[in-house]
């Protein structure tokens, strides 16, 4: 009996006397023959200097009693006596990487299986769709240490796939806020949400610290961290602000407008004012109010006196979704008709709600009402009147 109950408490893990890691016991032959292993190439699963190098695998018995689905899958699995050796203990935070270059490393905490073997690094069904690991590669494992992570002060989410009648509401951000409070991500993180009976899939695109620090350099996405460098995290807490986005083109072209719209100075007041109607109509309330408000801003003002300027920067500001109409460009447009295009902007500004609606040189393309109208100059009048009454029941 004492021989048996030994037997079951015998560690499967042997260290080698020449280069010091410790390999499973069936691996031992294997090792002697490719002493040290190479981190990225070996055929065979071990621990090094704090790291184990293990093979994804899926984790079948998903119930835990206590613990919600949710947070489950934000677990990775490993056998006690694998924890043990890496020193870790249930709850603990670790980071898994691998060498694939376009596979972002992940932020799990870690719990106690007696599934598959001593190295198998294992996930939930939904925890691997989610990530861009498969089975069987092998990923290198390790502690994180929250307490010297950098803290996120904001994140830039892009929805994966989403319905296209999908409202980025505050209820939704709000959402997001709550499920992700207390964890860790890294960038281009997928992470899924039920939002009204539907899975929601979002991807992290962009991460910004309290330092300001841009985290989404060029270097920082496309030179992948190898399994010996420590990748980047960020912790989230609940100062953290949320902005998400319908699209990966919808975000870089609001990137690209932030970089190019300049600040106007010398109309703090005009700006706070304007941002005050904007930031009335834009909120959730809004729609829900019998009360009446303005939708509309006009800026008049001599040429070149920075109205479009202005009217940019609020609109870049707002973050919401911005649709611009000038004659130039409706002209310039291949379209049947001028009056199609205004409807087509308009069409799109409704679709992609909330929006706003930048019409530059309003004067030029609606001219006052006038027997000196042609039949065309007059249809164009008629259709954009036409469409801003529509607002008015938006």
């Amino acid at each position: 009996m004492s021989q048996q109950k030994q037997k079951k408490t015998q560690s499967p893990w042997v260290q080698c006397e020449q280069c010091h890691i410790s390999v499973l016991q069936k691996d031992s032959s294997i090792h002697i023959n490719d002493c040290p292993p190479d981190d990225e190439n070996s055929s065979y699963n071990f621990f090094r200097e704090g790291t184990l190098y293990g093979t994804v695998n899926l984790k079948e018995q998903e119930n835990i009693k206590n613990i919600s689905s949710r947070e489950v899958d934000n677990m990775v699995f490993l056998c006690q006596p694998t924890m043990q050796l890496c020193s870790l203990c249930i709850g603990q935070w670790v980071s898994i990487s691998t060498t694939k270059k376009l596979v972002p490393p992940l932020a799990r905490t870690v719990w106690p299986t007696a599934e598959k073997s001593a190295t198998s690094v294992l996930l939930t069904k939904n925890a691997l769709e989610l990530s861009s690991l498969n089975q069987g590669d092998m990923v290198a494992l390790k502690a994180l240490k929250p307490d010297i992570l950098p803290l996120a002060s904001c994140i830039y989410l892009v929805a994966v796939n989403a319905p296209t009648q999908l409202e980025l509401t505050l209820e939704l951000t709000n959402r997001i806020a709550r499920q992700q409070e207390g964890r860790i991500l890294a960038l281009d993180n997928v992470f899924a949400i039920f939002f009204y009976g539907k899975q929601l899939k979002f991807m992290v695109q962009h991460i910004e610290t309290v330092d300001s620090t841009d985290s989404s350099t060029i270097e920082n996405k496309f030179n992948k961290l190898s399994m010996k460098e420590t990748p980047d995290f960020y912790i989230i807490d609940r100062k953290t602000k949320w902005e998400i986005y319908r699209d990966k083109s919808t975000f870089i072209k609001t990137e690209i407008q932030k970089e190019s719209v300049g600040i106007p100075v010398g109309v703090d007041k005009e700006i706070q004012e304007v941002q005050d109607i904007m930031k009335t109509c834009l909120s959730k309330d809004c729609k829900s109010s019998c009360m009446p408000h303005i939708k509309s801003v006009l800026l008049f003002g001599n040429s070149g006196t920075g109205k479009t300027m202005i009217a940019n920067y609020l609109a870049s500001a707002s973050k919401a979704n911005t649709v611009s109409i000038s004659a130039p460009d409706l002209y310039s447009i291949q379209s049947n008709s001028i009056e199609e295009n205004i409807k087509k902007s308009f069409r799109n500004a409704i679709e992609n709600s909330p929006s706003v609606i930048i019409i530059d040189e309003i004067d030029v393309l609606c001219p006052q009402r006038s027997s000196r109208l042609n039949d065309s100059e007059k249809r164009i009048v008629s259709t954009l009147l036409l469409q801003l009454d529509g607002l008015k029941y938006m």
